[in-house]
């Protein structure tokens, strides 16, 4: 019995990883942070292209200073 109960308490679940291994398995967390950052990376490269076609329709340049003043 006594064995039993050690080797009961020793298991870990299947979807634990251990040593380098967990290095190669991104956890839930770390791919919605990826997916987050992708998302970021999208939205601001939409904004920016925004930006450029306002500029280029207008036929005004933003400069830094109107960029900073938002």
């Amino acid at each position: 019995m006594a064995t039993t109960a050690i080797s009961r308490r020793l298991s870990f679940p299947r979807h634990a990883t251990h040593g380098k291994a967990r290095d190669d398995v991104p956890t839930i967390a770390e791919r919605q942070l990826r997916d987050k950052d992708d998302e970021f990376r999208k939205l601001r490269d939409q904004i920016l292209q925004i930006i450029r076609n306002a500029e280029s329709e207008d036929g005004e340049d933003f400069t830094k200073e109107d960029e900073n003043e938002e």
